[in-house]
């Protein structure tokens, strides 16, 4: 917990540590830290990609944890036995050279989350998301229906590299 209060006040600073790096790598990282939650909750993940590598500029450390807290979220909230999709695309033309990632998953009635393992946090994951997202010239769009069983998807947009 003390670990993302600091990550929450080293994104509010300019002073990213921006490495070129394989996104795919990054979203590796953050099943792997959250893969006891999911298996709590017979959850899992399904990735669809179009195969095309995305290479992006990032500060590792933020973007995991941005990534993470788009699974605990999805996990706190969504449905047990239900899959967490994650649809992946690359826009490479001359305008614009762009990953495209979308995290999907059925929200579940919030009267069954009482049953759900207690996930603590400090409250400001969304703002924590946005922030770090518009650092990296990235954008994020939020589609989060309060209605069981609707689906619910985040889609983050980040600039890809050249090469």
């Amino acid at each position: 917990m003390l670990d993302d209060f600091i990550l929450n006040i080293k994104a509010e600073y300019s002073d990213y540590r921006f490495e070129e790096i394989l996104f795919e790598s990054l979203l590796d990282d953050a099943i792997y830290q959250v893969k006891d939650l999911m298996k709590a909750q017979n959850m899992r993940v399904n990735l669809s990609s179009d195969d095309m590598p995305a290479f992006i500029k990032a500060d590792n450390r933020l973007l995991v944890r941005v990534i993470v807290n788009l699974f605990v979220n999805a996990i706190r909230y969504g449905e047990p036995g239900s899959e967490i999709d994650i649809n992946m695309s690359v826009s490479d033309t001359p305008e614009q050279n762009q990953l495209t990632v979308s995290i999907s998953n059925k929200v579940a009635n919030q009267a069954d989350t009482e049953e759900k393992p207690k996930i603590t946090g400090f409250g400001i994951g969304m703002y924590f998301i946005d922030m770090v997202i518009k650092k990296h010239a990235g954008q994020v769009n939020y589609e989060i229906p309060n209605k069981a069983g609707a689906i619910a998807t985040v889609t983050l947009t980040l600039p890809c590299v050249d090469y």
